[in-house]
């Protein structure tokens, strides 16, 4: 969690110098696992996601 914290204030400390800015209402912190472009993001690594797939 530490970890993610470091890697959190990175992101939003080069948002701010580049004048970008993150809507909080749409973010999500602390997520043990993310869906992004038909991939699952976790800790362990990358795989694709189970529901885009067709058998």
């Amino acid at each position: 969690q530490k970890e993610h914290e470091e890697h959190l204030s990175v992101v939003l400390e080069t948002l701010r110098r580049e004048k970008l800015y993150a809507k909080f209402s749409k973010c999500e912190f602390w997520l043990e696992r993310v869906s992004f472009l038909g991939h699952v993001i976790t800790q362990a690594g990358i795989e694709v996601d189970p529901s885009k797939v067709s058998a």
